[in-house]
């Protein structure tokens, strides 16, 4: 998305200017302006900010969120039911009119698209990229990211796919989508994401174009897929889990700890641990039972209910088939993942998981208490990994409008086919 910034010198078209005179009001007006529709508490308004973006709003139908929003973010917030937005609304609250907002970043829900919810097409919640599709005719913004799970390529055959490619292109935009992995730019996740980015058609900017290169590893887009093998060799480079939490004290199950008492050992602990000194907060883990305790002392690192002894096993389990509840009592180990607790210790619930997505510096959340990044959801959202590079190729494995490719899994290897 940097790639932007360095077009549009020639491609902007006039612009008025924002009311107000101050320093804070030319700053913002020298930088690309944003919005994010369906932000959550603000996971995709993070990344905007922080990569030198000017938020200029965020909508999110549920209004708690709001909160994080005025203690963590710039811009407006405004609570409200997508569906009930119309432009002349979002362009009040963000000061732009049609045609003069940058970036318009959305990230539907995903639930009715995601490979473990219930996946069924009168999920209302599935049609919500309808008022992205209306909100971009209206708003006629210069770039449309939208950001989804992988899932959403294969419901109903790609329909959903489809009708959201043809409605940017009926609405005068070139889109292309990728499958990006987090552990790609520098988050230690293997969480993959659809990223689709949309140029206004008088931008004269291909599809494909603004994809960001991976900063980890040595991989391309597209390179490594889900529900595909990726070998040992494809993954150096990436932020392991001892990388990421390994600086987290040891923490009883049952128990919690408020500081740190060592200093960060990676770039990426440095990173997350910005604008603090001691301080940790909701760093704590289950109180388990005295069983549950028990059969995790006998698991080694990659093992999981299969390796308990029989008499072990709870007795719901006692007659599960070998196949099911893969990931029960599973202790993780491998690339990224290569971190060995020891057998007392459980792993951290809230700071480990935040740690990992991204989180940072000692973000708040009023009435609630302290929460370790200023992009924690409570919701299922994107990680937030740091600012990635940009270039302007086409993305090996990308979607493209006319005929975008769709990697599927055959017979155990991986097939491409076209979906349009």
């Amino acid at each position: 998305m940097g790639a932007v910034t360095k077009r549009r010198a020639t491609h902007a078209t006039g612009r008025h200017p924002r009311r107000g005179g101050s320093d804070a009001a030319r700053a913002s007006r020298s930088r690309l302006s944003a919005i994010d529709l369906f932000s959550g508490a603000g996971g995709a308004s993070l990344g905007l900010t922080g990569s030198g973006y000017d938020l200029r709003l965020a909508v999110e139908i549920h209004p708690e969120y709001g909160m994080t929003h005025a203690a963590n973010l710039p811009g407006q917030f405004l609570a409200a039911d997508l569906r009930a937005v119309d432009a002349d609304k979002v362009t009040c609250a963000a000061d732009v009119g049609p045609g003069e907002l940058d970036v318009m970043f959305a990230g539907p829900p995903c639930q009715g698209f995601s490979m473990i919810g219930s996946r069924v097409v009168w999920d209302e919640r599935n049609n919500l990229f309808l008022e992205v599709l209306r909100l971009a005719r209206d708003l006629r913004p210069r770039v449309v990211v939208i950001e989804n799970v992988p899932g959403l390529l294969t419901l109903a055959d790609g329909a959903y796919l489809r009708a959201i490619l043809g409605g940017l292109q009926d609405s005068g935009y070139r889109a292309a989508c990728a499958e990006l992995l987090a552990a790609q730019y520098g988050a230690p996740q293997m969480r993959w994401r659809l990223v689709i980015i949309a140029w206004r058609d008088d931008l004269g900017i291909p599809p494909g174009y603004g994809f960001p290169a991976p900063s980890h590893g040595p991989a391309e887009i597209g390179d490594l897929l889900p529900n595909c093998t990726i070998r040992t060799e494809e993954t150096r480079g990436f932020v392991t889990t001892r990388e990421a939490i390994g600086d987290l004290p040891t923490v009883q199950a049952g128990g919690q700890i408020d500081r740190y008492v060592g200093p960060p050992s990676s770039a990426y602990q440095k990173t997350m641990r910005a604008g603090l000194a001691h301080e940790l907060h909701n760093h704590y883990a289950a109180n388990l039972s005295a069983a549950n305790l028990e059969r995790l002392r006998l698991l080694e690192p990659g093992q999981d209910w299969r390796d308990l002894p029989h008499e072990m096993l709870p007795p719901g389990m006692q007659r599960a088939l070998r196949k099911d509840h893969t990931r029960r009592y599973r202790r993780i180990a491998g690339v990224p993942r290569p971190v060995r607790l020891p057998r007392h210790q459980v792993e951290p619930v809230r700071a480990g998981r935040q740690r990992r997505s991204g989180a940072t510096g000692g973000g708040s959340r009023p009435g609630g208490g302290p929460v370790p990044g200023r992009q924690t959801r409570t919701t299922p959202g994107p990680p937030v990994p740091p600012p990635p590079r940009t270039h302007d190729r086409r993305p090996r494995g990308a979607c493209r409008p006319g005929g975008p490719v769709l990697t599927t899994v055959v017979g155990g290897k991986c097939r491409s086919r076209r979906v349009l």
